[in-house]
């Protein structure tokens, strides 16, 4: 005979009648058996069993009475530290459990990441170019500054992490620096979202880009242009190309500039300056009329037909050093292309020419991010700094 899903039967040896109990009624999750001298005692038992299993709904009826009993306790810790909560509230707690749970059993140590990450990027190409130099000195120069994130998992990293660790990562009269550690921060991250190790980038929004206290680009004076090529003739006349074709073509400092060659500045007989593709930041070649200060300063300079414009030996090291003894310290970020757009539009007024120029792809990044406004005075001024009148210049200030 049976009721529900227990089983009463007349054990003939013991002389008693036994039931047999479900395991999601019993103490140890197996089925039981308890055993009643009469027969009604056991069908009693049976019934209210069955009662018991309908009351508590169909999906009561798969846990076992110690899974049963952990609720209760679990209900009586909710009334008493939240005593008018929605019992829903347990449900809750379940899922941001299991859910915490697998975002941890998927995250990774910042530091193994990074690594992966790391390599990832150095070994990859984007239009068929490599990670530029000074992109890749920036990854391998940044895990070592981020050493408090380490041993925290991707998932544990909150935006305060992030900022105490760039805090404690970047002096404050260098905030220039937070820019790139932040490019390289979010670049990583983001490879880690796609892999699944986190579910969100942990960096605000306000720190996409480091305040640096310029709202307008940074545009060197000519004061300030005189002074830095007159330190470069007298200090280190090799790094002269880089400054002036920087100043006065817009060329991009570092990922073009190491690049470029002499026969690239002479391709069209002194009219332009041609950048071929595997030159350029963006893959696509351009042409850059040469203005009249610059041939005059190519004539001072005298280059070899072929041949690097830049020297690679100690080339940061040697920049720093000029522009410290020129007076420009701290350097103002991208000042050189800053200038030559500023003091370029002043005089041309020609957005499309400017734009074709230095390499834009859009009006909008030349108007938005390079071009300050200056003065008809300090534009012609800038574009009269002819060798010859820094070289009086610089006889003036040793006289």
């Amino acid at each position: 005979m049976a009721v529900s899903r227990f089983k009463i039967w007349k054990d003939k040896q013991k002389d008693k009648w036994g039931v047999s109990i479900p395991p999601e009624l019993s103490g140890s999750g197996k089925r039981e058996r308890r055993f009643f001298t009469k027969k009604t005692e056991a069908e009693a038992f049976a019934k209210a069993g069955t009662t018991r299993l309908l009351n508590d709904g169909t999906a009561a009826m798969e846990l076992s009475r110690m899974e049963r009993d952990i609720a209760s306790k679990a209900f009586l810790l909710l009334r008493k530290g939240l005593p008018s909560c929605d019992p829903s509230v347990l449900l809750q707690a379940v899922d941001e459990f299991l859910t915490a749970r697998d975002r941890r059993s998927r995250s990774k140590l910042f530091k193994d990441a990074f690594e992966e990450w790391q390599t990832w990027t150095l070994n990859r190409t984007r239009n068929g170019k490599p990670t530029s130099r000074k992109y890749a000195l920036q990854i391998r120069q940044a895990l070592p500054r981020f050493a408090e994130l380490h041993s925290m998992l991707l998932c544990d990293i909150t935006p305060d992490n992030v900022e105490g660790a760039l805090a404690s990562a970047v002096l404050p009269e260098h905030k220039h620096a937070k820019n790139g550690l932040l490019r390289v921060l979010n670049a990583c991250f983001k490879y880690a979202k796609e892999r699944q190790w986190l579910d969100e980038v942990p960096i605000r929004a306000k720190l996409s880009k480091a305040d640096t206290g310029q709202n307008e680009p940074s545009v060197l004076t000519p004061d300030q242009v005189t002074r830095l090529l007159c330190t470069c003739i007298e200090q280190d006349r090799e790094l002269l190309p880089y400054y002036v074709l920087a100043l006065f073509a817009a060329i991009r400092p570092t990922d073009e500039m190491r690049k470029l060659q002499w026969h690239h500045v002479f391709a069209d007989g002194g009219k332009h300056i041609h950048i071929p593709a595997e030159v350029a930041k963006t893959g696509r070649q351009r042409y850059i009329v040469i203005e009249p200060i610059l041939s005059q300063w190519l004539i001072y300079i005298q280059p070899p037909q072929m041949g690097p414009v830049t020297p690679t030996r100690k080339l940061e090291k040697r920049r720093r050093q000029i522009q410290r003894a020129a007076g420009i310290d701290p350097w103002p970020q991208n000042a050189l292309r800053h200038s030559y757009a500023s003091y370029w539009m002043t005089v041309y007024r020609d957005e499309d020419r400017c734009r074709d120029n230095m390499g834009h792809r859009t009006k909008e990044q030349l108007v938005n991010h390079y071009r300050r406004h200056t003065t008809e005075v300090q534009a012609a001024e800038f574009w009269s700094l002819s060798p010859d009148k820094l070289i009086k210049v610089n006889s003036l200030r040793k006289a």
